[in-house]
């Protein structure tokens, strides 16, 4: 079993919000991509006999958009129920908070001392009506699994803990507690709108570029030792990748028609993901490659995170209809 700290399941590439930099290359209208999981069972079940994760994330794009995501989740914890330690593995959802409503009727099932799904919002803007009705799902969903884990355990008090060891400058997050002390379910809220945005790409659509050279051998290093998802493995349409700009990256090109242009030709050849049909020698030197900077690490601007983009609030696609709060 190789052991990673996260494991990411792109269940999807689109989004609705346009995060100018965004690590899946979601904020580009063209994107999308729906993954069936139905369709990537038996890779999932390859990878549950050889990765032991941390902590899984059901990823994007933006998750709550899938309209299967509840078989998503389901096949997570088929596949991945324990932890190392013995525990039910914790399934993330990372989102934006817009359709958090979703998960609404679903409660019961998602948060539960047997199946921990947590959630970290990524709080974009304080635009409105964006803002208010992202406010309004997280107030409605701690008022739901408050009332659920009652229901459950109508013998214990519960209360939504703040103030957590976890909390930074811009992520603030709540524990829900028992009368007894023990914490459970977790959720998060990411102030994005007042923090830097970290650019994992130039340019937009038919114009991106990556940052160097395939073959530089300064920049990826430099990328490489500031990134803050190097410990992130990916899998997209069954197989497994480096990271989540990587995961995503050829797709994306083939959108743009860009996998043939002199900048990108050899991040679109070079990279080999791995699929279910490696053998264990192949297995073995993939996750020893994951570990450390290779050339497409020359794509990201980590090394330069905090120069080119300034603190911006992110807004939804144009044309994107807003629904009230």
């Amino acid at each position: 079993m190789y052991k990673v700290d996260y494991l990411d399941l792109v269940t999807l590439r689109s989004c609705q919000m346009a995060c100018e930099g965004c690590c899946t290359f979601s904020d580009h209208r063209e994107i999308n991509g729906l993954v069936e999981p139905a369709e990537y069972e038996e890779q999932l079940k390859f990878w549950g006999q050889h990765i032991m994760p941390g902590r899984l994330h059901l990823f994007g794009g933006e998750p709550t958009m899938h309209p299967r995501l509840m078989d998503w989740f389901r096949m997570a914890i088929k596949y991945w129920p324990r932890c190392e330690d013995g525990d039910p593995t914790p399934v993330w959802l990372n989102t934006n908070g817009y359709y958090l409503d979703r998960l609404f009727p679903h409660v019961e099932e998602l948060f539960t001392q047997a199946n921990q799904m947590f959630v970290s919002i990524t709080h974009h803007t304080l635009a409105e009506p964006y803002n208010s009705l992202v406010q309004k799902n997280y107030e409605t969903l701690c008022d739901l699994i408050l009332e659920a884990s009652h229901r459950a355990n109508p013998g214990r008090l519960y209360h939504w803990k703040s103030n957590t060891p976890w909390d930074s400058q811009h992520k603030k997050f709540v524990h829900l507690t028992d009368d007894r002390g023990f914490s459970s379910v977790l959720l998060n809220v990411c102030r994005q709108h007042d923090d830097f945005f970290v650019p994992h790409y130039r340019g937009h659509g038919a114009t991106l570029q990556p940052w160097y050279d395939y073959q530089h051998d300064q920049g990826l290093h430099m990328n490489h030792n500031v990134c803050h998802i190097k410990n992130y493995v990916q899998i997209y349409q069954g197989r497994l990748y480096k990271c989540p700009p990587r995961a995503v990256l050829n797709q994306t090109l083939e959108t743009y028609g860009l996998e043939n242009d002199a900048q990108w030709k050899s991040y679109y050849n070079d990279y080999e993901s791995l699929g279910i049909d490696a053998d264990p020698a192949q297995i073995d030197a993939w996750f020893t490659r994951q570990r450390s900077a290779e050339n497409t690490c020359n794509m990201c601007g980590f090394m330069h995170s905090h120069e080119h983009l300034p603190v911006q609030e992110h807004l939804p696609k144009k044309l994107f209809k807003i629904k009230s709060a």
